[in-house]
């Protein structure tokens, strides 16, 4: 009498296994390599991007807190509620998963005319501020960067502590040995890479936040991470923005 129960297959090294795509799927996401991560969004267009991958990342693997080696950061100018509202949000069963968190988002509102009147105790920002035109005229930025690039990169000197501090507090957390561990455990993924972390960037050149951001965020990521990262920017042109809302 066999060993075995009823249900279960015999395999000769002769055998041909057949693999679902489901399985497949599964092998894979177990035995690629994973490297600790961090996702950067700017400005509206990097808010709706990371939303759209946390809420995938949510249907498919879980809670975003069981995957610690990924961490997600969102930089604005638009103090615009970041998730639906009303009835949108009630019906909405994944919102409270994918909103995002106090260390998550950064936004303090800066009236550029601060500056200005203060323009020469700021002389690394007076080199390029200008100081007349519409930027005096913005107020303090709470519904964003009115399309004026200047004033959402005073924006991002006007946040800098901030942000350098809660980048290596995520590289900290992506990189820490129990990050590491809950994921190899939790998801049975065998290769986490520590030797660098990836760095992804995105946002658009339509709008003021991100167009006025992104260049020298590249040198703030560069600064902080040395040669411990591997960088990507994607960066949504204005042509994609032609035909919205048509």
């Amino acid at each position: 009498m066999s060993d075995f129960p009823q249900n279960t297959k015999k395999f000769s090294p002769e055998s041909n296994i057949s693999l679902t795509t489901e399985d497949k799927g599964i092998l894979e996401f177990k035995t690629q390599e994973f490297m600790p991560t961090i996702i950067i969004g700017l400005g509206g267009t990097g808010k709706e991007v990371l939303l759209r991958l946390r809420r995938q990342f949510v249907e498919k693997y879980g809670s975003i807190n069981d995957f610690p080696i990924i961490s997600y950061m969102y930089i604005d100018t638009d103090n615009a509620p970041t998730e639906e509202g009303g009835l949108a949000r009630e019906r909405d069963y994944l919102i409270n998963d994918i909103e995002f968190q106090p260390s998550e988002k950064i936004f303090n509102p800066v009236n550029p005319s601060d500056y200005i009147h203060k323009i020469h105790d700021v002389p690394h920002i007076k080199q390029w501020l200008n100081t007349t035109g519409e930027i005096g005229k913005l107020g303090t930025m709470n519904t964003g960067a009115g399309q004026i690039r200047p004033a959402a990169r005073l924006a991002l000197y006007h946040n800098f502590d901030e942000i350098v501090s809660k980048l290596t507090s995520a590289k900290s957390r992506i990189t820490d040995s129990r990050s590491i561990n809950l994921v190899k455990d939790k998801h049975k993924i065998k290769n986490v890479n520590t030797d660098k972390i990836n760095v992804y960037v995105i946002t658009s050149v339509s709008g003021g936040t991100g167009s006025g951001m992104f260049i020298d965020f590249g040198f703030i990521i560069r600064n902080i991470f040395k040669n411990s990262a591997i960088s990507t920017s994607y960066v949504v042109l204005p042509q994609i923005f032609q035909s919205y809302g048509k």
